[in-house]
């Protein structure tokens, strides 16, 4: 028995084989994309919450005292722990903006300079936010590429100006750079709204808007660092300097990313589990083509056995030949699901991660099936009757 003269015999019923080939790689497809698509939701789910700056711990006051602070002082004063990373205010409100005469409404973010990193704020042109415009609460500002194009009919506006209206009061602000509006499915959400978002100094908001408190600080922990852990020191030291307990909350973003991740590998486990039954469906069209094949061979069988061939040698052939065509089927499978992940995470701007267990799983259990069910066949292979099947032509 050799590879080539398998392959010969594949030729000569090329049309069966290949619709076998064809049944087991789109089960194969379908479990792969299926295993793509939970590791895309669950990427997009980490982007979404590193863009809003929420990936790690928020922190807000739990009380409405006028005594209670969220600003400068318990800003440092985060900072300052071990297991902390980075902090950053959050601070945001709604307002108008006027370009050209045009007035539309926006919402205003207050960023850091550190902010570029941690809400993933992706400038196209111009620059990003300096030190020196924190320190100086500079009337400079980021906006979106949808809003430049839709206000100014371009996206070279850098340097350009625009008044914002907050309250009672209406500053000019100089646009130093524009941002990429295409990376953040909730802004992309948002814009059937027609919300614009623009950027500020988180300084420059604070004075704009006549406000000494931040809405909340988010906190990126260290990789060390425990969520549970760090948030019950950070409330123990957060009291400490208010000397009121319970003072402030903090959310654990994490908590809410990984509950959103554990309903994502339900979802995948069980569409697994479905893809994986047609898995099972695509061995019996292995058994049916093996069938055919043995029908078809009949004469060649007694030809065999009659020159010498032992009925293990026969079995053997045929269980091969049902193998062999599990894994052309897997192999396409695999080649055109991957393709068609990566390609879909590419367009989509993000990584992806497939469960290998999955896949190991979805390889066995093709290459299992296409065996097992070509076992029927290959034993009416081999207990054909030499004499019995020379007549048959």
């Amino acid at each position: 028995m050799s590879i080539l003269f398998l392959l010969k015999s594949f030729k000569r019923r090329k049309t069966k084989v290949f619709l076998t080939v064809l049944a087991i790689s789109i089960g194969v497809l379908s479990v792969v994309i299926i295993s793509a698509v939970g590791s895309i939701g669950k990427n997009i789910i980490k982007n979404e919450m590193s863009a809003l700056g929420l990936n790690g711990l928020v922190i807000s006051k739990n009380i409405d005292l006028d005594t209670l602070t969220l600003s400068e002082y318990e800003l440092k004063e985060i900072k300052s722990l071990k297991i902390v990373e980075n902090a950053s205010p959050l601070i945001y409100n709604t307002s108008t903006v006027t370009v050209n005469n045009k007035q539309s409404y926006c919402i205003l973010f207050g960023a850091d300079s550190k902010n570029n990193d941690t809400m993933k704020l992706s400038v196209v042109s111009g620059r990003p936010f300096y030190s020196q415009d924190i320190t100086c609460a500079n009337k400079v500002c980021l906006i979106d590429e949808s809003f430049a194009i839709s206000s100014f009919g371009s996206k070279n506006v850098v340097n350009k100006s625009l008044l914002i209206t907050l309250g009672d009061s209406t500053q000019s602000f100089k646009i130093v750079g524009i941002i990429n509006s295409k990376n953040s499915m909730v802004k992309n959400m948002l814009s059937q709204y027609t919300l614009n978002f623009i950027y500020l100094p988180y300084t420059t908001l604070m004075q704009f808007s006549q406000n000494e408190n931040f809405d909340s600080i988010t906190v990126e922990l260290k990789d060390n660092a425990t969520a549970s852990l760090a948030e019950t020191s950070l409330l123990k030291q957060l009291s400490f300097m208010s000397g009121i307990d319970d003072a402030y909350k903090i959310e654990n973003m994490h908590k809410h990313s990984d509950s959103l991740n554990k309903i994502l590998n339900v979802i995948t486990l069980v569409l697994s589990l479905i893809a994986g039954v047609s898995l099972i469906v695509s061995g019996i069209s292995v058994m049916t083509s093996m069938l055919s094949s043995v029908r078809e061979r009949t004469h060649e069988i007694g030809i065999k056995k009659s020159i010498g061939a032992r009925s293990v040698d026969i079995m053997v052939e045929f269980l091969f030949e049902s193998f062999l065509i599990s894994f052309f089927g897997l192999a396409l499978g695999l080649c055109f699901g991957f393709l068609i992940s990566f390609t879909s995470a590419f367009a989509l701007n993000v990584k992806i991660n497939f469960d290998i267990n999955i896949i190991i799983s979805c390889a066995i259990i093709t290459l299992l099936s296409g065996v097992i069910f070509g076992v029927y066949p290959a034993v009416c292979a081999c207990k054909l009757k030499p004499i019995d099947a020379l007549k048959i032509q």
